[in-house]
C-alpha cells in the first residue's frame, strides 16, 4: 500500500494491524503482573476496560479485506457470456481469501476474549462476589424512580421515559443505517465498457447488509470455510450485535430482575458493546473509498501497459475520462450519512445508558449491604 502511494490505508493498516494487536497484548501482560503498589486497583480496572473496548479496532484489517474482495471482483469471458477463469481468452480480477486471512481474524477474536477474561478475573479478585440472598426483583428504571422520588417531577419522569425513547430511536436508526445504500463501486475504462456490451451493469451499490451477502460471490477460488467464517464475523460485528446490544440494554432498563440476573445481563451488555463494530467499519469505509481507485491501479500494475496507449489514442470518445483497461471508482451514496449517523447515535446512546445502568447497579448492591448492616446493628 505504501508503494502504491495510498498512504492513509498504509498508515491505518500499519497501526491497527501491525502495531495495536501486539501492543494491546503487551499492556494486558503488564496489567496482569504489575503489583498494586505500581498500579492502583481503580486505575487497573479503568485501563483494562479501555483495552477491552478498544480491542475491536484490530478488525479494521479484516473489514478492509472484505471491501477489497467485493470491490475488485471483475470477470469478463470470451465469448462474452462465458465466465470461466481458466479460459485464457478473458479478463478476470479476483481477490482470493487464503488461510492467513482467517488466522489473523481468529487471533483478533482470541485477543478480545482474553481481555474479557482478564477484566472478569480482576473484578473477581479485587471484589469477590458475595452470595445473592435477596430475591427482590427491580428494574433499573424502578430503582431510578425510587432514588429520585423526592427530585423534581419533570426531571424524574423525563429521565424515566427518555431512556426508553432513546433506546427505541437507536434501534430504528441502526436498522435503517444497516440497510441504507451507503457506498458503491463502479468499473470504468475498457472493463466497464465490456460489462455494458454484455448487458451487465458496471455500477454496484451496497449497504452493510448487502455487502455481507456479496462476499461468497466475490471470492471465487477462495477457501469456502475461510469466506464463511469471515462472512459470519462481519455479519455479527457490523450488522447484528449492535441490535442485540440495544435490546439487552432495554431489558436491563425495563425488566424487573434480581440483583444476580441484573449483574449477569449487564456483563452481557458490556461484552456486546466491546464486540459491536459499526464505528470500526465506518472508519474502514471512509479510508477504503478514498484510496481504492489508486490501489486498484497499483494491483493491475503494468499488465495493461501495452494496450492503455491504444485505448487513449483510438477510443477516447468511448472511454471518456478513463482511457485505460481497468478502473474501480468508489463513491459514497446518500445513505452513507444515515449509516454514519446511526453509528454515532448508537455509540452515544450506549455510553449514556450503560453508564446509568452501571451506577444504578452499584447503588442497588450498596443499598442491600447498608440494609444488612442496619439489621445487624438492631
Amino acid at each position: 500500500m505504501w508503494k502504491a502511494k495510498v498512504y492513509p490505508l498504509a498508515i491505518i493498516i500499519a497501526f491497527f494491524s501491525g502495531f495495536w494487536p501486539y501492543f494491546k497484548l503487551l499492556l494486558m501482560l503488564i496489567c496482569w503482573f504489575l503489583p498494586r503498589s505500581k498500579l492502583s486497583i481503580r486505575k487497573r480496572e479503568l485501563f483494562l476496560m479501555a483495552l477491552d473496548a478498544l480491542g475491536k479496532w484490530s478488525l479494521i484489517d479484516s473489514f478492509m479485506m472484505v471491501m477489497m474482495v467485493v470491490s475488485f471482483r471483475f470477470t469478463v469471458g470470451f465469448p462474452l457470456h462465458r465466465l470461466d477463469t481458466s479460459d485464457p481468452a478473458g479478463a478476470f480480477v479476483i481477490v482470493k481469501a487464503m488461510f492467513g486471512f482467517a488466522t489473523f481474524l481468529i487471533a483478533t477474536i482470541i485477543s478480545l476474549i482474553l481481555s474479557h477474561l482478564i477484566v472478569a478475573l480482576h473484578r473477581h479478585v479485587e471484589t469477590p462476589p458475595k452470595p445473592y440472598t435477596d430475591s427482590d426483583k427491580m428494574s433499573v428504571s424502578q430503582h431510578f424512580q425510587k432514588k429520585h422520588e423526592n427530585s423534581n417531577k419533570a426531571y424524574r419522569w423525563g429521565y424515566y421515559l427518555g431512556i426508553p425513547i432513546l433506546l427505541l430511536a437507536a434501534l430504528v436508526i441502526v436498522l435503517a443505517g444497516i440497510f441504507a445504500t451507503s457506498f458503491a463501486f463502479e468499473f470504468e475504462g475498457a472493463a466497464g465498457l465490456a460489462l455494458e456490451y454484455m448487458g451487465i451493469t458496471n455500477y454496484s451499490p451496497y449497504s452493510a447488509w448487502s455487502l455481507t451477502w456479496a462476499l461468497p460471490k466475490g471470492s471465487e477460488g477462495s477457501f469456502l470455510v475461510v469466506i464463511l467464517f469471515v462472512m459470519a464475523i462481519f455479519f455479527l460485528t457490523v450488522c447484528l450485535l449492535a441490535i442485540v446490544h440495544i435490546i439487552v440494554m432495554a431489558f436491563l432498563w425495563l425488566m424487573p430482575l434480581t440483583r444476580k440476573n441484573q449483574r449477569g445481563l449487564f456483563i452481557t451488555a458490556e461484552v456486546l458493546n466491546a464486540w459491536s463494530s459499526m464505528d470500526v467499519f465506518v472508519v474502514t469505509l471512509i479510508a477504503s473509498l478514498l484510496e481504492i481507485q489508486q490501489f486498484a491501479k497499483f494491483i493491475v500494475g503494468d499488465k495493461c501497459a501495452m494496450i492503455n496507449p491504444l485505448f487513449k489514442q483510438y477510443f477516447p470518445s468511448l472511454l471518456g475520462e478513463y482511457p485505460t483497461c481497468f478502473e474501480v471508482i468508489a463513491t459514497l451514496e446518500s445513505g452513507c450519512w444515515l449509516f454514519f449517523s446511526a453509528s454515532v447515535f448508537y455509540i452515544c446512546a450506549a455510553w449514556v445508558i450503560m453508564r446509568q445502568c452501571h451506577n444504578m447497579l452499584i447503588e442497588r448492591e450498596q443499598s442491600v449491604v447498608d440494609a444488612s448492616v442496619e439489621t445487624v446493628k438492631i
